[in-house]
């Protein structure tokens, strides 16, 4: 049986990143890669620098590679944790990886 392994990427706050990878754990994903977004432009508003704000103003990116059996399991928290705090989900299905060892068990 061919598993399908999914990209999980989020944008939301930096202040809600301890929330977000207590919540990823518990649904056994624990495997991820953040970073603070120096800089964004979107369509409903103008560029933002983030440089000299407070965490609660700063963006995060983080991504995590997953099964989509793990993914279905999150998906209504994580889209409900992403509803009330504001930030974005995006999801791509990975064609090829190398070295990335994920947990199939879906949470």
């Amino acid at each position: 049986m061919e598993i399908r392994i999914l990209k999980m990427e989020l944008i939301l706050a930096q202040i809600y990143l301890p929330a977000l990878i207590e919540l990823m754990a518990k649904y056994e994903i624990h495997g991820y890669t953040a970073f603070a977004i120096a800089s964004s432009k979107g369509i409903h508003h103008g560029e933002q620098l983030s440089e000299g704000l407070m965490p609660a103003n700063q963006n995060i990116y983080l991504f995590s590679v997953v099964s989509e059996s793990a993914y279905n399991a999150i998906k209504p928290e994580l889209n409900k944790f992403i509803s009330m705090r504001g930030g974005a989900v995006i999801i791509t299905e990975v064609i090829e990886s190398t070295n990335v060892k994920i947990n199939h068990s879906g949470g």
